[in-house]
């Protein structure tokens, strides 16, 4: 009996590796030298998918058998009881290697690299959400299930034992997605690897009414105080968004010596409301502005973000003494944000501190006549002005010109890539518009009950 190593990738999740051996025997025409394996959505009894070979072979399967989020079957659709034996290790790519290496390679700074992860599926994780749907969409979603936490928690083991940078330029994070998304398994597990290789841990917390609400349904407590006792919250801890959390919270947050990094123009575009930042600073919460992503804020313009954290303080309460002003913005936006990464020698213009330096064309017309340049900084610059930008003393961006990257040559790429995302995950994006109205009617009612 022999056993090849390849990979397959799924539509709902084209960076994550699954490790598949085949049992030659039992596959007639099986090539070992595979060119291509992919299923046409996420693990599951009934998912279709495909086999291409590089001796021009192709075969179209479906999933048979499925179990413990680790083993499962592929039968020919053409010549149906026709298995192809597999075992299967779900776990993360290491994509946060890569991209890490992408930014080694250009000089840029990416100062810390927490990928995304979740033992849980959203069907799982929301308590009352499969319940809710129509019994057509229930059948579709009931039998998904993530990568297994044990071995996400494994390969990120292997990263963090192996991790080839300098930290003090490119630090790796752990970033359990959302408490509700994951185990307590899990969370543990990260917070045991935290420990052991001294990471940070980034999660999303309460960042929606419903995410709150679902929360204390679930663990009886909100969900920072469930963290808390978890042992996950601690200095290396961060807590994106922190939109719904109470007096309590930031309590728990400020004697943990935790941090929040605040999204304002993600909290607006999605709708989850806004966060409490002069609450935070009074509990002694550490507190850094952020874009979160150009998938849920349209853009990742920190000069945008930087005036968003200062006029919405405006708008929570009429009192200017409480209002978050340009100089505590900006700084939030600086030393602020160094240290929710926990760098220690960035974020300041100071002897000992890295060169890291925007440098602004002050011809451009928000800055004549330079009157006061905070102000303007803060409530004007957009980012037009611009001119070049260095990283621990040098430059990688000069006169509007990226240093060490081929623009055009990314670009191309990058569109390229769009496309073949989007024909990959066309079916998965069709069955998400589908089910979309049924989960924000559940995430409506739950966010409209009980008392975050």
């Amino acid at each position: 009996m022999a056993f090849r190593e390849a990979s397959m990738e799924t539509k709902a999740a084209p960076a994550r590796v699954w490790r598949i051996w085949s049992d030659v025997n039992t596959w007639p025409e099986w090539n070992p030298d595979m060119k291509e394996s992919r299923l046409n959505g996420p693990l599951a009894l009934g998912t279709t998918g495909m086999i291409n070979t590089r001796s021009g072979g192709k075969h179209d399967v479906v999933v048979t058998h499925f179990e413990d989020g680790r083993s499962f079957e592929l039968e020919s659709t053409a010549m149906p009881g026709t298995k192809m034996g597999i075992r299967a290790t779900i776990s993360p790519s290491g994509s946060g290697t890569r991209i890490a290496q992408g930014f080694e390679a250009r000089g840029l700074l990416a100062p810390v690299v927490a990928p995304m992860m979740a033992d849980l599926t959203l069907w799982q994780a929301l308590p009352g959400l499969i319940d809710s749907l129509p019994d057509t969409f229930r059948r579709q979603v009931e039998g998904l299930r993530a990568a297994p936490g044990q071995a996400s928690a494994a390969t990120c083991r292997d990263i963090l034992k192996a991790w080839p940078f300098d930290r003090s330029e490119i630090a790796p994070g752990l970033g359990p997605t959302i408490p509700l998304h994951c185990s307590d398994g899990f969370l543990t597990a990260c917070r045991d690897l935290g420990r052991e290789f001294e990471v940070g841990i980034q999660m999303h917390l309460a960042e929606s009414r419903g995410q709150a609400v679902l929360g204390v349904e679930k663990y009886g407590a909100s969900l920072t105080k469930h963290l808390d006792a978890l042992g996950v919250v601690g200095p290396r801890f961060s807590g994106a968004h922190a939109v719904w959390l109470d007096d309590d919270d930031f309590r728990r947050l400020s004697g943990a010596g935790a941090s929040v990094a605040h999204n304002p123009m993600s909290n607006l575009r999605l709708g989850s409301g806004i966060a409490r930042v002069r609450a935070m600073l009074k509990a002694g919460v550490r507190v850094g502005v952020g874009t979160d992503s150009a998938a849920s804020s349209d853009t990742q313009n920190m000069f945008e973000a930087i005036r968003l954290c200062a006029y919405l303080s405006r708008v929570q309460t009429f009192d200017p003494r409480e209002w978050i002003t340009a100089e505590e913005a900006f700084r939030l936006a600086t030393e602020g944000s160094a240290g929710v990464l926990g760098m220690e020698r960035i974020g300041r213009l100071a002897p000992g501190f890295k060169a890291d330096v925007v440098f602004l064309d002050l011809s451009r017309t928000g800055w004549v006549p330079l009157n006061d340049a905070l102000l303007q900084l803060v409530n004007g610059e957009a980012g037009a002005a611009v001119d070049s930008v260095m990283v621990g003393g040098r430059l990688v961006l000069a006169h509007g010109r990226l240093l060490g990257v081929d623009e055009a040559k990314v670009r191309a790429e990058a569109e390229r890539t769009a496309a073949r995302l989007r024909t990959l995950n066309a079916e998965s994006y069709a069955q998400a518009r589908a089910l979309a109205d049924h989960v924000g009617a559940f995430c409506v009612s739950a966010a409209s009950r009980g008392r975050a």
